[in-house]
């Protein structure tokens, strides 16, 4: 039932955007104004005495009560302080706590149709290539997810109007408007409207969609990049002079253009293979590293971006294996661990890849392998004193189906990229702490499981106190 009503609120939502939002060439218009006639959301708000009036008093009181209309109305008069008797329609119990029925969605229709009649707010026309690219990207995904052709179609024409019409020289423009685009982009222009082709190519899978997002990003990486320091900045290289090009990672009204960037980077990297995209991506995590650490809720686009770095990576090659810091094989299943380091001070933490390397024609199981009878694979750290595991994230697992089971087993094969991070307390002595990372795994082929394992992969950590 949540499902349902979130795909009715999503569609909803994207119907509006097509049909009132949409210029006739593809490209998607900036914003509806908020006053209408002089007053600020008149066009939105309604009285319970009107709604009464239209669905008469039965249908109307029970709409008031679903949509938390009140007599003296629901919301404040930010200048005055006082209520002004007007409504905002919403579920009063939270987002999608209501599931109006099917004689409610006609008493919006009659709602909607007197309503059109009202004086509308003006329409700011101009199309911008950052906001049509997080359009694009939203109605690709939409298109993915809820299976509806006409979004990926309306996708796919606003991209081409936005590359058609907004680019010059290999150049993208910022604005359009009356049959003309002008002004340099900005970061946030190439980020997002990267991105958004990037999800095309997933929905659609047509390669012409990742072949513009790396020409994009190609000029993004030459313009934009910061190629000391790690990061983009908002201005080109060849933008006009300013007193400082500024290099902001945080989330705002819309996501951040460096963590977007990121994003698209990594996801590039991963589609592509070519390791500067994942290099780039990586240096820029690196360069904010320390603001995410003191501020994550104001840089959870950046952490997402984070998150996928993590996920895509590819396991170690026999030819850029790292050395691993420990590692324990027994039968079918190797375990190593590796770290970057493991020398650290008081209040950091040390980022560890655990590598479970399985045989072909065996698997474990999963962390959460959906049948009691069976082990899960988890990580555990033994000794270290306060020392503390954090951070570990389990990668998908496979859903598979073996003979000895009725149900379908979650289950991992191949080659596990497990990453976790080991905590050094505040106020830690200096010196050296051992401690055994502890993975137990069950080993299982097509016919039948063998006991559990315990793989145990010591470490020495080095404490050392900042200088």
């Amino acid at each position: 039932t949540g499902k349902a009503r979130h795909k009715r609120v999503a569609m909803d939502t994207y119907e509006w955007v097509l049909r009132e939002m949409t210029d006739p060439a593809g490209g998607f218009y900036s914003a509806l104004d908020a006053d209408s006639a002089g007053e600020e959301g008149l066009f939105y708000v309604w009285t319970r005495k009107e709604v009464i009036e239209i669905l008469g008093e039965k249908t109307g009181a029970e709409f008031c009560e679903v949509y938390g209309f009140a007599d003296g109305g629901n919301f404040v008069e930010q200048a005055t302080g006082k209520k002004t008797g007007a409504n905002i329609p919403h579920f009063p119990k939270g987002p999608l706590a209501e599931a109006p029925g099917k004689h409610l969605a006609a008493a919006r229709e009659k709602l909607l149709k007197r309503r059109v009649k009202r004086i509308w707010p003006y329409k700011d026309d101009k199309i911008l290539t950052s906001w049509n690219g997080l359009m694009i990207e939203a109605l690709a995904y939409g298109g993915r997810v809820l299976k509806d052709p006409r979004l990926t179609a309306a996708a796919e024409k606003a991209a081409g109007f936005v590359l058609k019409n907004m680019r010059k020289d290999g150049r993208l423009l910022r604005t359009y408007r009356s049959g003309g685009a002008k002004l340099n982009a900005y970061l946030d222009d190439y980020a997002f409207m990267g991105m958004a082709l990037v999800e095309l190519h997933r929905t659609t899978g047509d390669k012409k969609w990742l072949t513009e997002a790396t020409s994009l990003t190609d000029v993004m990486l030459k313009n934009y990049a910061d190629p000391d320091s790690g990061g983009f900045f908002f201005t080109s290289s060849d933008h006009e002079e300013l007193l400082s090009r500024t290099k902001d990672p945080f989330d705002r009204a819309v996501p951040a253009g460096n963590a977007v960037a990121v994003r698209m980077l990594v996801e590039l990297g991963a589609l592509t293979g070519q390791e500067k995209y994942r290099a780039t991506a990586e240096k820029s995590l690196k360069a904010f590293f320390p603001f995410m650490q003191r501020s994550p809720r104001g840089m959870s686009t950046l952490l997402f971006a984070a998150g996928r770095y993590l996920d895509t990576a590819p396991p170690p090659t026999a030819t850029k294996k790292p050395a691993p810091a420990a590692v324990a094989e027994n039968g079918p299943v190797k375990v190593e661990a590796f770290a970057e380091q493991l020398t650290t001070s008081p209040g950091a933490s040390i980022n560890l890849i655990v590598l479970i390397t399985i045989e072909k024609g065996w698997h474990v199981n999963s962390n959460k392998p959906l049948a009691k009878n069976l082990i899960a694979t988890a990580l555990k750290m033994k000794g270290g004193g306060k020392l503390e595991l954090t951070g570990v994230i389990w990668p998908k697992a496979r859903k598979a189906e073996f003979g000895f089971s009725d149900e379908p087993l979650s289950v991992y094969d191949g080659a596990v990229r497990i990453p976790a991070n080991i905590k050094i307390p505040k106020g830690s002595p200096a010196g050296e702490v051992k401690v055994e990372l502890l993975l137990t795994a069950q080993p299982c082929s097509n016919k039948n499981c063998l006991a559990p394992i315990d793989h145990k992969l010591p470490l020495t950590i080095k404490v050392v106190k900042p200088k």
